[in-house]
């Protein structure tokens, strides 16, 4: 028998049109697809089937069994375990300790992370790491097949985007329509998508606009239009009424910005032309995101060196480079139709096709399939920071595999992997 797993998809048609409540209507196209913590390390020769305690907990050693079936034989969700080599020490709380060795269960002194390929923390906070192939992959039949990957298993109530194996899926998203800034009246205006033809937006509050400037209008509302604020001439009185009278947390952390410029400044002073030229909008979204307007009004990102999107998540701002996004699915095994996680139901099982099916995809995915911690913001002590990074026993979680909110919607089959002698398998 093969020690490893393939894992499949389909898509219904080229394209999924999208009637999001809230983000309004989108036609989405699956552009790509990986095999996210690819489980590499060793398998054991024969499959191994361990009983399951009342708790749902790994039962006791005398449960073992070598090439024993999985139970039930037919139908509802299953009731004892298959186990790796890894299974036992593959807990949350083990996450961030240096206790694996990809050569040798019993081993230790490495992270985690050594016993996968493409694991899902790993990747960094740019989207120019996360590497698609080219096309959708191999094409058999409807199906396209994204890849292989061994056995990975875990108790039930470890299973976490952290251990179980998934498949990030790389879409382009065209929204129908969306909010524009039109620079001549300061005003915003819907408009309609641009035919089909792919291009930059962003998110805020779940609403899609076409450049940063229409999300600071939105948000400022009635106020006074930061976006044209003229600091020419003005007092730090002046910079300080503006920012008093702004509405906190926008979606570029300029307040903040004004906030930290004005400190121990004297309210009567007059602004040097420097000062009114670091002060303005345009070159504080420059300097500090690398972001500019076309003279169109489209937005140019990833300027001076800089990664827009990163940048801007802090606030809660999303950016979509060319309308690519991501949806993350985490591959199921036993499906227990339930919100609580079932035994064996994250799982990778040998010799087993895991045949993922696109049945419809319900919104805007992410911007990034995994957005790394923040570092708490140096600059601003007195400002509250971001929590921590997780300790040990605390990881923080991305999207929690049985959240139904990820706005793809995908049917799994499982099925026994047939004969096919002419299969190479690349890992």
């Amino acid at each position: 028998g093969r020690h490893a797993a393939r894992v499949d998809f389909r898509t219904v048609g080229d394209y999924y049109e999208v009637a999001d409540q809230t983000t309004g209507e989108a036609s989405v196209t699956i552009a790509g697809a990986l095999i996210v913590n690819k489980f590499n390390a060793g398998s054991y020769m024969l499959k191994r089937i361990i009983g399951a305690a009342s708790d749902g907990s790994y039962g006791s050693e005398n449960t073992l069994e070598y090439l024993g079936l999985e139970l039930p034989e037919w139908g509802d969700h299953q009731t004892n375990y298959v186990l790796d080599p890894w299974s036992r020490i593959k807990t949350l709380a083990n996450v961030n300790r240096l206790v694996f060795n990809p050569d040798r269960p019993s081993g230790s002194g490495q992270a985690l992370s050594s016993l996968y390929e493409n694991y899902f923390t790993g990747y960094g906070t740019s989207t120019a790491n996360w590497k698609f192939a080219p096309g959708l992959g191999e094409r058999v039949g409807d199906w396209y097949r994204i890849g292989y990957t061994k056995e990975n298993t875990v108790s039930k109530t470890e299973q976490s985007p952290y251990i179980n194996t998934g498949v990030v899926f790389k879409a382009v998203y065209v929204p129908k329509k969306y909010i524009a800034y039109n620079p001549a009246t300061g005003n915003n205006t819907e408009q309609a998508g641009a035919d089909g033809n792919a291009f930059t937006f962003f998110s805020f509050g779940d609403v899609i606009y076409g450049s940063i400037e229409a999300a600071m209008t939105a948000f400022s509302g009635n106020g006074t239009n930061v976006v044209t604020y003229n600091f020419a001439g003005k007092t730090w009185g002046d910079v300080k009424a503006l920012a008093e009278g702004m509405k906190k947390n926008d979606p570029t952390g300029y307040n903040r910005y004004l906030n930290r410029q004005m400190k121990d400044k004297d309210t009567a002073s007059k602004l040097t032309e420097a000062e009114a030229a670091l002060l303005d909008w345009n070159n504080y979204m420059y300097a500090t995101f690398g972001y500019s307007t076309n003279t169109d009004g489209t937005p140019a990102i990833n300027l001076n060196g800089k990664d827009t999107r990163r940048l801007l998540a802090r606030y809660a701002l999303h950016t979509y480079a060319n309308g690519i996004c991501y949806y993350t699915h985490w591959i199921r095994h036993s499906n227990n139709n339930h919100p609580s996680k079932g035994i064996m139901e994250y799982a990778i099982v040998r010799n087993n096709v895991y045949k993922l099916h696109i049945r419809n995809i319900h919104g805007l995915g992410k911007d990034i399939p995994y957005e790394p911690p923040f570092d708490p913001d140096p600059e601003d002590p007195d400002e509250p920071t971001p929590p921590d990074p997780p300790g040990p026993d605390d990881p923080d979680d991305p999207d929690d595999p049985d959240n139904p909110g990820l706005n793809i919607e995908i049917e799994v089959i499982v099925k026994p992997w047939e004969g096919l002698p002419d299969e190479t398998l690349y890992f």
